[in-house]
């Protein structure tokens, strides 16, 4: 007899605006060692979609022999209002006040921002706006820990800017394999650039691309058959060839 309940993969957080419309179940999966079809439902009855808050979702897995397996996800149900860029900088300072401290290198910042936004959760379901329109991901990312990789590069963007250095946000060309964006980042008022990437890939060697010059990142990218990184390099500056001065 099967005495094993099934087992459930695929759960993560999910952030929601208010009214909107979520399948729970939609990357959802539940395995079982005997039964090819065990049925999965969602218990959604703790979450309010109309009001701002956190919830609690609760998965239920249950094999034709009864047995029975759970797993638990937190859902943040946000405002439908646009984020103002003085409430993503505000944010955006509580952050940093806790990453960056006085003495500190441009690297040695730079660095503590990579790993504070690398540590954060991939989900493919959370995305809130487009590469141009960048705060409302950059800001649920930042407050809810879970996006997509547009909103890895919002929040890189976001906090990079509000240390007072600059900017360029760079995709990968049109008929790229996976889309991608990142940033290009200046230390010395845009006369020498470098990748910054804190998006996390699953490889075994993800690599840390934190002002990364163009060789090591086209190696990098080479290595994954270009599905991270393959950019035009007419459209943006080139990196120098010598590493980044970290100190």
């Amino acid at each position: 007899p099967n005495y094993t309940g099934p087992v459930i993969s695929g759960v993560q957080v999910l952030v929601i605006h208010i009214g909107e419309d979520i399948d729970f179940l939609a990357h959802v999966r539940c395995e079982d060692n005997e039964d090819p079809a065990p049925v999965i439902e969602a218990d959604t009855s703790a979450v309010d979609p109309d009001t701002i808050g956190s919830y609690i979702v609760i998965y239920i897995a249950t094999d034709a022999s009864g047995n029975s397996s759970y797993a638990a996800a937190n859902v943040k149900v946000v405002s439908t209002e646009r984020v103002s860029q003085e409430e993503a900088d505000e944010l955006a300072d509580t952050i940093i006040a806790g990453l960056v401290t006085e003495g500190m290198s441009d690297g040695e910042k730079l660095a503590a921002i990579w790993w504070h936004i690398y540590g954060m959760s991939y989900s493919e379901t959370v995305e809130y706006g487009t590469i141009d329109d960048y705060l409302e991901n950059a800001y649920h990312f930042l407050d809810g820990h879970a996006g997509n990789d547009k909103c890895f590069y919002a929040a890189a963007r976001l906090l990079i800017e509000r240390l007072g250095y600059q900017t360029i946000t760079i995709q990968n060309v049109d008929d790229a394999i996976e889309p991608h964006a990142c940033n290009l980042v200046s230390c010395d008022g845009g006369q020498i650039w470098y990748h910054f990437d804190a998006m996390h890939w699953s490889w075994p060697e993800d690599g840390m691309i934190c002002m990364a010059t163009d060789e090591w990142l086209w190696n990098y990218s080479a290595r994954h058959d270009y599905t991270t990184h393959d950019w035009d390099t007419d459209l943006y500056p080139a990196t120098p060839d010598e590493e980044f001065p970290w100190y």
